[in-house]
């Protein structure tokens, strides 16, 4: 078996680990910190939407898709730098790094304006989780661009990923507002609010319907173009190979 030290030089190895470390650590923090601030403090509602924090309580904050792709991302930083000629764990580490890009993306662009800027604990949470974790993991993919040799089957993992976060949020909104006859319903993200997606007020169910179908259009493809960026903008190597071995 290869050392670590066959493929990565000493000083990137241990730059790589603390790094991802540090991605590990400090969300596995921020998010038990929160819940607890949480339970401490009780839920505030959201003046206009009904938020799924109302269903899950102090749990909710495990199932943000911010959070999950955060603590994704530093396991596979971390599994990659102990054997990182493993085709998989480059493979999986590449999928988080387009996760966290749409983290990065789409809160500094539909959320971010719509935050409560004044709470220590939010401000904290969010430039690490929406900033600095980020920025992290774009610097280790740089570090192991010449390592990491990818396959297509990333771009499926990605999408099928991103998919079944945006059908569990839809069967969650489906759940909650049946009694409401789907005038309302618990939400994660108030973009992704299915009767008035993308913060549309109208009443036309056509254009709601077809609003709903471009949330699921776009987490299909958004995957897909941050691989590309990726691949285009370090020149990754891709393999027509299928497998992706351990």
């Amino acid at each position: 078996m290869k050392k670590i030290y066959d493929v990565l030089s000493p000083r990137k190895t241990k730059t790589i680990r603390i790094l991802g470390l540090f991605v590990l650590f400090f969300s596995t923090i921020l998010i038990t910190v929160n819940m607890l601030y949480t339970n401490m403090t009780g839920i505030v509602e959201h003046p206009k939407y009904w938020e799924f924090k109302t269903v899950f309580g102090p749990f909710y904050h495990l199932l943000y898709f911010t959070n999950i792709s955060n603590v994704f991302l530093g396991i596979m930083i971390v599994a990659l730098v102990l054997k990182p000629s493993c085709k998989l764990r480059q493979n999986l580490f590449f999928v988080s790094v387009i996760l966290i890009s749409i983290t990065f993306v789409v809160y500094w662009l539909l959320i971010s304006w719509g935050q409560p800027w004044k709470d220590p604990i939010i401000i904290t949470t969010s430039i690490t989780t929406h900033g600095i974790h980020p920025l992290i993991g774009f610097v280790v993919l740089y570090l192991m661009r010449k390592e990491i040799k990818l396959t297509r089957q990333v771009i499926f993992i990605s999408s099928a990923i991103v998919l079944t976060y945006f059908f569990f949020a839809l069967v969650l909104y489906l759940v909650t507002g049946a009694p409401h006859k789907f005038k309302d319903g618990a939400i994660i993200y108030s973009f992704m609010h299915f009767r008035r997606p993308f913060f549309t007020t109208t009443s036309n169910l056509g254009l709601i319907i077809a609003l709903d179908l471009l949330i699921f259009v776009i987490g299909a493809f958004i995957p897909v173009i941050f691989a590309f960026l990726w691949k285009l903008l370090f020149n990754l190597k891709v393999t027509l190979k299928r497998q992706m071995k351990h």
